[in-house]
């Protein structure tokens, strides 16, 4: 995720992350959390970013860390886990897509089990979570054009790719196209259209 031109960051599954300040010509890791596998990783501006973590039971047999998302203020140099008493609804078993778009935060996991649904409005002071596992059976990544239109890409309760479409933030999704391929991975689009 790059806030700016020159400043990025990355993460891996290994519980690491790694921040440029020259637009990746050098890397600087700025936390190691063995235990930890992050997933994914978004930022505001250069400042308040979040990652997420797969947590225990997830495809990375040496996750430990409970922990589904950490917080940023300072630029990466400090992470805090978001507290579960933060979360209204049930805590994800992990994080495998976020997204932000100002102060609105979206979030979604897991790969390999787990399609669970959070979102935060007010810059990730307070969060609700959605337990959709009665009829997707994971959830891989999430992308919002606005704070109330996004996608999630996933797969259904028969393991058959999916992608929803949500127009309200969340509250309600609708399946925007599905095939027999295991899952949907990652979503990007090169512009508007």
């Amino acid at each position: 995720c790059f806030p700016s031109p020159d400043i990025g960051f990355i993460c891996n599954i290994s519980g690491e992350i790694w921040k440029t300040t020259d637009a990746g010509d050098s890397w600087t890791r700025v936390l190691n959390q063995p235990g930890s596998s992050f997933r994914s990783l978004t930022f505001v501006d250069t400042m308040k970013g979040w990652v997420g973590n797969l947590g225990p039971g997830s495809w990375v047999g040496t996750t430990t860390d409970p922990n589904v998302i950490y917080a940023t203020t300072d630029g990466g140099i400090n992470w805090t886990p978001i507290s579960t008493a933060t979360i209204s609804g049930p805590t994800p078993d992990g994080i495998c897509g976020i997204h932000a778009i100002g102060d609105t935060i979206h979030g979604a996991g897991r790969y390999a089990g787990g399609a669970y649904y959070i979102s935060s409005t007010d810059g990730g002071v307070s969060w609700v979570s959605q337990n959709l596992n009665a009829d997707f059976n994971a959830f891989v990544d999430v992308l919002f054009f606005t704070p109330d239109e996004g996608y999630i890409t996933g797969a259904d309760d028969s393991n058959n790719a999916v992608l929803l479409h949500t127009t309200d933030g969340g509250a309600n999704w609708a399946i925007a196209t599905t095939s027999n391929a295991y899952h949907y991975w990652k979503v990007g689009f090169a512009s508007a259209t």
